[in-house]
């Protein structure tokens, strides 16, 4: 483990969002610190080519959102969101897949939870979503956002940490904590079609933006800065 005194004896840092990385510099102010985002694989995470997405209202059908993963998630945000739109009225239900999902939460009749599911899976039920409900209590980047928005789902989350940084506008963004916002958010673009067609499209054009193979020219660029600062401190002895 790298404690704060000993950052002061590396030459570059990297950070995944800058909340990250002026975090580092307020406690190491003379690193280098270089933001290198996290990636996602655009290569299996893909929109569905077999169909086109069903833009249906829940006047058609109940609207299907799903939750993905258990670090740092805030479900009980998410299950007041869902609560909320109870109320409104709106049909919808909400799959959270989860392996370790917090104790003592009540679920309502329309909220599920599974397990276990291999990638294949995983994938198959972004495709069969209708948007990403996955407020977070905290987050550098965030795995499941990336992959709904490269699986072409829109992504509602909060806006915490780097999410607003890693989505760059092509998510829903409610305040931290605000269940409310984020169901109107919700409700708002459940029901108007050309809102959801045009997060998908904002969700796909940034997850390529990240795809690994790009992520990765970027921490090629940062490790060969390190070698040249490395040669140069050997050569000054």
């Amino acid at each position: 483990m790298i404690t704060l005194e000993r950052l002061a004896d590396i030459d570059i840092v990297l950070a995944l969002c800058d909340d990250q990385a002026n975090f580092l510099r307020e406690y190491a102010p003379s690193v280098q610190v270089r933001i290198v985002p996290h990636g996602v694989s655009t290569e299996f995470f893909t929109p569905e080519l077999a169909r086109a997405r069903e833009f249906l209202t829940p006047n058609e059908r109940p609207f299907r959102l799903l939750g993905v993963g258990h670090w740092l998630r805030d479900y009980p945000m998410a299950l007041k969101a869902v609560a909320q739109l109870n109320a409104l009225g709106m049909p919808c239900e909400y799959t959270i897949i989860c392996h370790n999902f917090p104790a003592g939460l009540e679920l309502p009749s329309n909220v599920r939870v599974v397990s276990g599911l291999s990638d294949d899976a995983l994938l198959a039920s972004y495709h069969q979503a209708d948007a990403l409900l996955l407020p977070m209590r905290s987050a550098t980047a965030n795995n499941a956002v990336l992959e709904s928005m490269a699986s072409g789902l829109p992504v509602f989350t909060t806006d915490v940490g780097g999410i607003a940084e890693m989505t760059d506008g092509a998510a829903f963004l409610a305040p931290a904590g605000d269940a409310q916002a984020l169901a109107l958010g919700i409700h708002h673009a459940a029901y108007h079609p050309k809102i959801r067609q045009e997060m998908i499209q904002a969700g796909l054009k940034r997850a390529q933006s990240l795809n690994w193979s790009r992520v990765a020219r970027q921490l090629e660029a940062v490790y060969h800065e390190a070698i040249t600062c490395k040669e140069r401190r050997h050569a000054g002895r």
